[in-house]
């Protein structure tokens, strides 16, 4: 059993470590930078999604039962940041495809966050981001994932 889970970890880290290794255009930094910035613990989230969002948003995360626009994602999101305060994130880009306006991320991510009890969680999970380039400023056009199902 040993041998088995150093095989898997030894095989993830090969996995991982090309997308790690790779060095980033600017416009894939871009929208990288994007991304990281709205998983920022340090920012005001109450209105999150005006700031990061197209108006045209049509996102679908895996907590959805469907996709939502704009205002439903900022009207769900502020009453989550109501209920919970998220502590740390750490984010692992896996690919960014940047091909004209559009930019799309594959990521994992880790969450630490603690709620209105002081209850702290730890979230592990993906996301396919996609964003298009309004004016110059990146924002999300949709996005599709969420944490993992073994959780």
């Amino acid at each position: 059993m040993k041998q088995i889970l150093i095989v898997s970890a030894l095989l993830l880290v090969l996995a991982v470590a090309p997308a790690s290794a790779q060095q980033w255009s600017s416009e894939q930094l871009a929208v990288w930078e994007t991304i990281q910035g709205s998983w920022d613990v340090e920012k005001d989230k109450k209105d999150w999604c005006a700031e990061v969002c197209h108006e045209d948003l049509l996102a679908w995360g895996r907590d959805f039962p469907a996709p939502r626009n704009a205002q439903q994602t900022s009207t769900w999101l502020k009453r989550g940041f109501e209920d919970s305060t998220a502590l740390e994130n750490t984010l692992a880009p896996l690919a960014i495809v940047v091909q004209g306006d559009m930019g799309f991320a594959h990521y994992y991510y880790t969450t630490l966050s603690e709620d209105k009890d002081g209850k702290r969680t730890t979230e592990h999970g993906r996301y396919t981001d996609v964003l298009i380039n309004d004016g110059g400023t990146w924002k999300f056009i949709t996005w599709h994932g969420g944490k993992d199902s073994e959780e």
